[in-house]
């Protein structure tokens, strides 16, 4: 990114694709083999090789693109459950855009906040998931305004009990604050360390 041709939105959206990417990777969504090594912000990361899978999570990330610019998605969710649609972790970016165009952190240091993020999704410590989860990508937006390919999601929130919330990492910029967390399902917690009694 160069100073001169800031946009924040695809700032955003860029970070969100890597972390995404990551996500699936590390909870184990989908083979290994599935992943290939790369680099961005300047750490390891896993990217998926899966073309369906990019298409889903590109699409996803560009269907949502104008309420990031209009500074009208709340989150971006990565929603994971069994194959019994039981909720298992929900993984939480929080937005709030202020302003498109103007950075008040240089690019570099933007960059090792965002790898930081990266970093932080690697050694969050997490109960296994079983075999078989899927997941969903799901948007919170304040727009009365869908588009053709959005329709309204389920309820996917994990509600009772309540989930173990992990507070990840947060950024807070002049254009833009972020702040990433972890739901976890409890009960889920439990009948796994029961199974490993």
């Amino acid at each position: 990114w160069e100073m001169g041709e800031v946009d924040v939105c695809e700032i955003l959206i860029e970070f969100l694709n890597v972390a995404i990417h990551q996500v699936l990777y590390l909870r184990d969504i989908y083979p290994e083999e599935v992943f290939a090594s790369a680099k961005q912000y300047g750490v390891a990361v896993k990217m998926s090789r899966h073309p369906d899978l990019n298409l889903y999570i590109a699409e996803s990330l560009t269907s949502a693109r104008q309420w990031i610019r209009n500074g009208e998605v709340k989150r971006v969710v990565v929603h994971i459950e069994d194959q019994d649609d039981q909720p298992l972790e929900r993984f939480v970016f929080e937005l709030d855009v202020i302003q498109q165009t103007a950075l008040n952190t240089p690019i570099q240091e933007l960059e090792k906040k965002f790898a930081d993020f990266i970093l932080r999704i690697s050694i969050t410590d997490l109960q296994p998931n079983p075999k078989d989860c899927k997941f969903s990508i799901v948007t919170y937006t304040t727009s009365s305004e869908l588009g053709a390919e959005w329709t309204f999601a389920d309820q996917k929130e994990i509600k009772q009990p309540p989930p173990n919330i992990k507070a990840l990492k947060s950024l807070h910029d002049a254009s833009f604050k972020m702040q990433m967390f972890v739901e976890e399902n409890l009960p889920r917690k439990k009948a796994l360390s029961e199974l490993m009694k």
